[in-house]
Formats: C-alpha cells, structure tokens, sequence
C-alpha cells in the first residue's frame, strides 16, 4: 500500500468517525470537536462579532461550498455516471420496441444488460460514499463549532453552562420576519443552520459550474 492510498484510507475513517461520533458520542464528543477547529474560526469571529453573525455564516458557507465541489469533482466519475444513465434510458426504449415486436431472444438480451448495468450503478452508489467520507472532515467541524458558538453567543447552552436567559442580535429572514440565529426551527434544527444550508447549497452550484462538475454540467460538456 502506497502513501496515497494509506492517507486516502485513513481520511475515511476520520470522515465517518466523526459523522458518526456526533451522533452517538453525545455532547461532549459534539464539544470537543467544536473546540478543535475554534482557534481557526474563532479569530474571525471575534473580528466581525455578534451583530454579523449572518456573514460568518456566509463565509463559513462559502467554504462548504468550494471543498464540496472539490471534493466531489476529483472522487466521482460524472462522465461515466451520466454514460450509465443514458444508457439506461436507451435500454428502457429497447425493451419497449422488443416487447412491442415481441423479439423474445432481444428482450432476454436486454433483460442481462440491464442486470449488468444495475450492478455497475450499485458500485457507483457506494463510490460516492468515499467522498461523503472525506467532505466529513471539514464540514462536521465547522457545523459543530457553529453549533456550539451560537448557542454560546447567545447564553443558552454553551461549552457546558446552561441559562435560561436568550438574548442576542435579531436577523430578518424572508417570509418569516425577525428571528435570533438560535431560535428553534423543526427536528432541533436552529435558524442559522438553514441560512447555512441554504448558503452552502448556493455556492456548491455555482462552483460546480466553475469547475465543470456534476450531472447537468457534464451533459452540457459531451453534447
């Protein structure tokens, strides 16, 4: 085994270590990895404190973002999972006509290819679980800093004291008007993780149009 493949190797299992801490390792382990990565995002924090709290989350989205569609443009194969696609569609077409001709020895022919074909996209669902892994090692980081910050900024639970008190900067979001970033949304979500989603979502698709990655983006290369 190579250096490539060991750090490669190593970089997984951090990856899902990690997604998988945060859910079963509880607050502590949440808090740990929150203060890991505090001495890096910390400072800027500090820098454009609480009252912009809105463009942290917009840098650290932008972040997000750029490390996503770099990690998904150099661990996916998008050419040849839109090459699988279409051929799946071309297959579909086949087997109607064969049916339609009741060409029998076409249909079983078509019926293994596309046996074939399933197999192939299988391998290529859990392809992309390796770059699950490595996106993993930054993200978790900075959601849980995010996480842990917030709540810390505004007085309730935070690095272990526990208030009953809330108060902090208010943020107009759209159609729903003023809320504070850790006002509770649904399934314990807080506002500012959908403002970060939102955020993220938003610069994963321009990046991936910068750099030529993803399904439709790659269909447009190849026609």
């Amino acid at each position: 085994m190579n250096w490539k493949d060991l750090i490669s190797k190593v970089a997984l299992v951090l990856g899902f270590a990690l997604l998988f801490g945060i859910m079963i390792g509880g607050q502590g382990f949440r808090d740990a990895v929150a203060m890991s990565v505090d001495f890096i995002f910390r400072p800027l924090a500090d820098v454009l404190t609480a009252s912009n709290l809105h463009i942290l989350l917009l840098i650290l989205s932008f972040i997000t973002g750029l490390v996503t569609t770099v990690i998904q443009k150099y661990t996916i194969d998008w050419g040849n999972m839109k090459a699988s696609q279409e051929r799946m569609k071309n297959l579909q077409k086949e087997f109607k006509a064969a049916q339609l001709a009741g060409d029998t020895k076409r249909i079983e022919e078509l019926n293994e290819e596309s046996r074939k074909l399933m197999q192939d996209s299988a391998s290529m669902q859990m392809q992309q679980l390796k770059p699950m892994g490595y996106i993993s090692i930054i993200t978790i980081p900075i959601i849980m800093w995010l996480y842990v910050y917030l709540r810390d900024i505004y007085g309730v639970y935070g690095f272990g004291k526990l208030t009953g008190v809330v108060n902090g900067p208010l943020f107009a979001f759209p159609f729903v008007g003023e809320r504070m970033m850790v006002d509770p949304l649904f399934w314990g979500l807080q506002w500012w993780f959908l403002w970060y989603l939102v955020c993220s979502i938003f610069f994963g698709q321009i990046f991936s149009k910068l750099l030529n990655t993803g399904m439709s983006t790659t269909s447009t290369s190849t026609d």
